[in-house]
């Protein structure tokens, strides 16, 4: 059984069994500022708060650069260095020694501090100084010979110059156990990270390629899954402001802006690609925060939300059922299972699109009045007839101007079908957000207001699902 030395950084360690192959030599590569030092700073951190010793061999900044750096991540390693379980070998300046020299420093630095994790940064700083191609073969084979008789795990750091996609010696497949690469691209104008592992001898890895952030410190995307929640508690409600309403997680807030301010027109198209899951995830909260403070919420769903699976879900959220059923109103076409203690839903008689929207449009100005406080319109854009699309235009515009008026709160949520819809309306809402997935991985960001892009994760933390969004940075 191959023996694992954890990494430390979050998500990576479950997508590659537990850990690097203990003994290993890992080439990590990266354009400059993909978070190559970042990666190998947190490795070593990591195994120093686990009693297992670290070297830094810097060949690119000093040590004061690497431990200020390192600090502003939380990663105190001159507390590291006075428990004598860090050491850092500064050889930025005399990284031209010759190379006998310098592989004997390194040799004797493993073995009299007894290094178990080693990270030397960057082996292309180091193969600057030689002359000819030959001398950065034989360096890489000397590392990889001293790497096997110390046993001793490391990350070998080298940039990858902007335009190319792998490192490109030409020998590392023959030296190295694993080869990361870290890579900084662009998604929708705003930047996205991806770290693809090309080779883990002698581990499984179900997915190569995984999304990352430098927030906060190095951090790997889970693929987005929903887990049972554990002991589950009522949901909490945040108050609403004079002029904001909240989405009832304080995260979702922050990364619109603060909140929802009374009044507005909020538009979130989704890929098609995003399931019913993150839809849930995002919206459950808005709706039971709403619930929770008397106000009503009238929802038309999107494709593939019905009345029955909607209120199991607000179950999760909303223990009393006649709170859901006092101010959750959802909106169904005629259904041969309607029954009739289904309160929460209320079926149009008009057959007539238009007619129909005038009818709902009426019902919300009565759920206003009956409440006396502001309505949350939730209302999907999935058409597919193109006759009814002018129709629909002119009915959100209404809806728009009751909006504005009674001081609602009004969501409208759209697929890439609903796009001719969706172009027509997007000069009249005041916030729009998009949600797309890339590598199974849902991501967040604010056309207006302009965000970064977010990835969303789950938090179980109070006994219900709420969206976590971390920015990608």
């Amino acid at each position: 059984m191959v023996q694992r030395v954890q990494t430390g950084i979050e998500g990576l360690d479950e997508v590659i069994q537990g850990g690097f192959p203990k003994g290993s030599m890992i080439l990590l590569g990266g354009n400059p500022g993909t978070g190559k030092t970042i990666f190998g700073g947190t490795f070593l951190y990591h195994g120093g708060k686990n009693y297992e010793n670290g070297l830094y061999i810097s060949f690119s900044e000093g040590r004061e650069a690497f431990i200020n750096n390192m600090s502003s991540l939380g990663l105190d390693f001159e507390a590291l260095e006075h428990e004598n379980r860090f050491k850092i070998l500064d050889l930025v300046t005399i990284k031209e020694a010759g190379l006998d020299t310098l592989m004997e420093m390194i040799t004797n630095e493993i073995d009299t501090f007894g290094v178990q994790r080693l990270v030397i940064d960057s082996f292309t700083a180091l193969t600057n100084a030689f002359e000819k191609p030959i001398d950065m073969r034989i360096t890489l084979h000397l590392l990889s010979k001293i790497i096997r008789q110390s046993g001793c795990t490391t990350i070998i750091t080298t940039e990858i110059p902007t335009g190319r996609r792998g490192i490109g010696w030409g020998i590392e497949e023959f030296i190295a156990d694993g080869i990361i690469i870290l890579k900084k691209t662009w998604k929708e104008g705003r930047l996205l990270r991806e770290l693809d592992i090309e080779k883990m001898r002698g581990t499984r890895v179900a997915e190569t390629r995984r999304l990352f952030t430098l927030h906060n410190g190095f951090k790997v995307f889970k693929p987005f899954e929903i887990k049972p929640v554990g002991k589950r508690r009522k949901f909490e409600p945040i108050p609403h402001q004079d002029e904001i309403f909240s989405t009832g997680s304080q995260e979702f807030d922050e990364t619109i802006g603060g909140g929802l301010p009374k009044g507005s027109v909020a538009l979130f198209e989704l890929e098609a690609e995003i399931p019913q899951t993150a839809f849930d995830l995002l919206f459950c909260p808005i709706k039971a925060n709403f619930i929770s403070q008397g106000h009503a919420v009238l929802l038309l769903p999107p494709s593939g939300g019905y009345a029955k699976s909607i209120y199991k879900t607000m179950k999760e959220y909303l223990s009393i059922d006649e709170e859901i059923n006092k101010f959750l109103r959802v909106i169904e076409a005629v259904s041969p299972y309607l029954e009739r203690e289904m309160k929460y839903v209320f079926v149009p008689k008009a057959q007539n699109m238009t007619e129909k929207y005038e009818e709902i449009i009426k019902f919300a100005q009565e759920l206003r009045k009956e409440t006396g406080k502001q309505l949350l319109n939730l209302f999907g854009l999935d058409i597919d007839e193109t006759t009814f699309r002018e129709e629909i235009f002119n009915v959100v515009k209404q809806m728009v101007i009751d909006n504005k008026m009674g001081r609602d709160l009004l969501i409208l949520v759209s697929r890439p079908k609903d796009r001719v819809v969706t172009n027509r309306i997007v000069n009249n809402v005041d916030i729009y957000v998009r949600i797309i997935s890339e590598n199974g991985i849902p991501l967040l960001y604010g056309i207006r207001p302009k965000t970064p892009l977010y990835g969303i994760e789950l938090d179980y933390s109070k006994g219900y699902r709420l969206p976590k969004f971390t920015p990608i940075i």
